[in-house]
Formats: C-alpha cells, structure tokens, sequence
C-alpha cells in the first residue's frame, strides 16, 4: 500500500514538475494608448483611436506613466486634403487611463495646428465613464465641470472644457498635441510600470512541484 502510494506521488511530482515548464497563459495587458480624439462640424472626418478608411491618420502614443507624450491627427490623406467643416469635438484621451492610473493628471503643454502653435486656456482632467482618463479640448456639450474635474495645483478657477478657439478650426490639415501626465500627487518624474493584472500559472506549477517533491521525500526518510 505505501509503494502504491508513493508510486502516485512520484507520478504526481513528475507531472507538475513538467508543467511548471509550460509558458504561463497571461491576462490582457490594459490598454494604455493615448489618442487624439477628433470630430469636425458635419462628422465627416473623426478619429477616436481606431483605424479608419477615409485617411484620416491618427499617431498614438503608449502611456507608460508620468512624462511627456505627443499625439496628433493628419487629414492631409482625406479625398479633401483638410478637415473643413469647422471643430465639434476634441480631447486627448487615454482608453483605459482611470483603471490604470488612477487620480493621474494630463497637463497640456502645447496644441500646434497646421504647423503653428495655438494659444489655449485652462483644462482640466476627469473621465466620462470611469475607464478612460480625458483632458477636452473642444467639448461643448459639457455645461459645467464634471464631479471629478481635477488639476495638479487644486485650482479649478476659469478650467473650461473649450480651451481651444474654434474659428480657428476652418481648415484643418494636422493637429498635434503636447502634454505631460502627471501622477495623484502632481510629479512628472519617473515611475513604476503599470499593473497589467498578469497572473503567472508557472510559478503555481513551481511551488506545487516544490510541496510535492518535499512530501515524497519526507516519506521515502520514514
């Protein structure tokens, strides 16, 4: 009975041991992409993070944690060569910012259209369902400031979700934005990696073998 018995553990220890070896089945990272959202006057042209068949051309960027990050949009692809409805909407938004950095700031440091730069007023961070991270540019369909409009000095004095003058939107071509992420406590510097929810099945497997191993050791001793 005790030779059965330590021939299934053997058995056992000899599976685990050989699965601990198989490559680890990982969850989906988050989406961390920063995108210039776009929406002209007559919705022709948009862009929301997604590629699209009218040439329009989005340039993203992957936001790893507090620093500076540029994204932009480009309609000289477009059968028109330019967005010319005038501007409905715009906002740098990150798609899965609030999970993944939660109480993080955007701060924009420069808006350049069709190749200069623009003046633009005071903005403010907040999210529209709880999952990605937004700073509007153009949004007018917002009447007062979100619950969770927030900025790194406190301060939401004359924030508007209309930073940007829309006149100046007749003729688009490219739209680049600049801006900083700024962690919960307002700093820009370095940070660690995001969580990316990753649960490692290898390392079960490794311990499993290790409690298995001991077991059939300590009864081989008796």
């Amino acid at each position: 009975m005790k030779k059965g018995f330590k021939t299934i553990l053997t058995v056992l220890f000899a599976a685990v041991f050989f699965m601990s070896f198989i490559p680890a089945r990982a969850e989906a990272a988050p989406d961390n992409t920063a995108y210039l959202a776009y929406a002209d006057s007559a919705w022709n042209y948009q862009y929301w993070g997604d590629p699209v068949e009218n040439g329009v051309v989005g340039t993203d960027a992957e936001i790893t944690g507090p620093g500076q990050y540029t994204v932009s949009v480009d309609f000289t692809g477009t059968a028109d060569g330019k967005a010319t409805a005038g501007l409905e909407f715009a906002a740098v938004i990150i798609a899965k910012g609030s999970e993944s950095f939660p109480g993080y700031f955007i701060q924009y440091d420069s808006i350049v259209l069709n190749g200069e730069a623009i003046e633009f007023a005071k903005n403010y961070t907040s999210s529209d369902d709880g999952v990605e991270l937004r700073s509007n540019i153009y949004n007018h369909w917002v009447g007062s400031l979100p619950d969770d409009a927030r900025r790194p000095d406190g301060d939401l004095t004359d924030a508007t979700p209309t930073i940007v003058d829309p006149e100046l939107f007749t003729e688009v071509e490219t739209l680049s934005v600049t801006f900083t992420v700024l962690d919960a406590d307002g700093n820009a510097g370095a940070s660690s990696t995001p969580k990316t929810g990753v649960a490692s099945m290898a390392l079960v497997y490794g311990l499993g073998a290790l409690i298995t191993g001991a077991y059939v050791f300590k009864k081989k001793e008796k």
